[in-house]
């Protein structure tokens, strides 16, 4: 059965020749997006928009994907079209490849110049394809491409508050030298794609680094043999020098970790293009040995600014004394950054970070187990050390969903498309899934003191 190729297609086809196979033979078998993918995927739409409007007077394309047809023919009459100083989602097909340009600008006369538009902060490898194979088509329908170019968001912006100004947000890098030395590949690597598939069943790829760079493939889990999420057997062994380190507690414990969102488009005044919105803490509070844990939390639900909220918040849960327990560095960063953003209370930023204690390099240094599977990841860690506990049966599993799902609570509340029982329902799966977190290195911990015959006073 032939099968007609587009940009993303052959951009799957690059990564992965079973990828690509399966999204036109079994696109069933693919996973759902999750609320992360979902989330760049509709940053992405986000910032081609705003990036249209530093190019004034262009024409987009309103023909829709199912009338390719009539957006082929509307192409063709605006390239011809002197007036017309860009277009946007230009539609061209070449080779059986199909393709849409974010912005085709005009360079003078009949010369155009190509486009691509990312809602990353710099170029990667795989743009260079991306462009290349656009310039292949175009040069194909016989349209002049002086040259090609990426343009992405600049993390040397500095947001002023209010909107975005395109003219500073994006920087443009010529390409077009590194993609005229990939197209002389083209013809060979699409001619690969076709033959992959044409067989009767998915080319036999052995799984590998192309499963996830450079995106995780969405087959991946049918490819892939599922690993355990626990693994039991055998006994957790704790090194010499845990007894030591232990040492360093001192109660009150606190245990803290933060959830952030790092947007493309910077949100609010002070910010760069990626920069972290902390807009959750959970810590839990153990204020003598055996004494229950005390659970306090952070989560708006509007659209303001949190981060001096969050801040403030912090310092005055924390208190002044006690160890502040953590899982990497992570946090130890974002409060750096805080202090930064407002230096009036950075003197409680200092005390807080005075009282970190990263319960990760704990871990690596002193305790051994074969559920890790090498890794001492929070989600890999906690259900061999503690079975009880676990992220499987939460709807928000893992830190990359979170700040996305956040995003969509205050999006939605702010534009009065998300009623009031969603609404209360992302923000319980929010609170549940932080609060888990910091529960997790409470249990983890106590374990530690266990496993090193100590009792934390």
């Amino acid at each position: 059965m032939p099968f007609s190729l587009s940009k993303s297609r052959v951009l799957a086809g690059l990564q992965c020749h079973k990828r690509l196979y399966l999204q036109l033979t079994a696109p069933a078998l693919a996973a759902a997006p999750d609320a992360a993918l979902e989330f760049l995927f509709a940053q992405g739409h986000e910032v081609g928009r705003l990036a249209q409007q530093a190019f004034p007077g262009g024409v987009a394309l309103d023909a829709g994907r199912e009338r390719l047809d009539e957006a082929l023919a509307r192409t063709a009459a605006l390239v011809r079209d002197p007036a017309v100083p860009a277009i946007f989602e230009a539609t061209f097909r070449h080779d059986d490849v199909l393709e849409r340009v974010d912005v085709l600008a005009r360079a003078g006369g009949d010369r155009w110049r190509l486009i691509e538009v990312k809602s990353a902060a710099g170029v990667k490898q795989h743009y260079l394809y991306d462009v290349a194979v656009q310039r292949h088509v175009l040069a194909g329908c016989g349209v002049d491409v002086e040259s090609a170019a990426v343009m992405h968001v600049s993390r040397d912006y500095v947001h002023p508050g209010g909107a975005p100004d395109p003219a500073r947000l994006f920087a443009i890098v010529d390409v077009t030298a590194e993609v005229r030395a990939l197209e002389g590949e083209l013809p060979r690597l699409l001619a690969a794609m076709r033959a992959a598939l044409t067989g009767g069943a998915p080319p036999a790829i052995a799984t590998g680094e192309q499963c996830a760079r450079p995106y995780r493939c969405e087959f991946y889990d049918h490819c892939h043999i599922a690993l355990p999420a626990t693994d039991t057997a055998g006994h957790a062994r704790f090194a010499d020098g845990l007894r030591e380190d232990l040492a360093g507690l001192t109660y009150p414990l606190g245990f803290m970790d933060f959830e952030t969102l790092g947007p493309a488009i910077p949100r609010y005044a002070g910010m760069r293009p990626y920069d972290a919105i902390p807009f959750q803490w959970s810590l839990h509070t153990v204020r003598a040995p055996g004494a229950v844990p005390e659970h306090a939390d952070f989560l708006p639900a509007d659209s303001g600014d949190p981060r001096r909220r969050f801040l403030e918040t912090l310092i005055k849960a924390a208190g002044d004394t006690g160890a502040l327990v953590v899982y990497s560095g992570f946090e130890g960063r974002q409060l750096d950054q805080l202090a930064a953003w407002f230096p009036d209370l950075a003197p409680g930023v200092e005390r807080l970070r005075a009282r970190l204690w990263d319960l990760l390099p704990v871990m690596r240094r002193h305790v051994e187990h074969p559920g890790f599977l090498g890794s001492f990841s929070l989600k890999r860690v906690l259900p061999v050390m503690i079975p009880t506990l676990g992220y499987d049966e939460m709807e928000i599993a893992e830190g990359l969903s979170a700040g996305p799902v956040w995003d969509r609570l205050v999006r939605g509340l702010a534009d009065g498309t998300l009623d009031a029982a969603e609404a209360a329902r992302l923000e319980s799966a929010l609170r549940a899934y932080c609060r888990q977190d910091t529960l997790a290195m409470v249990e983890l911990v106590r374990a530690l003191a266990r496993g090193a015959g100590v009792s934390l006073g």
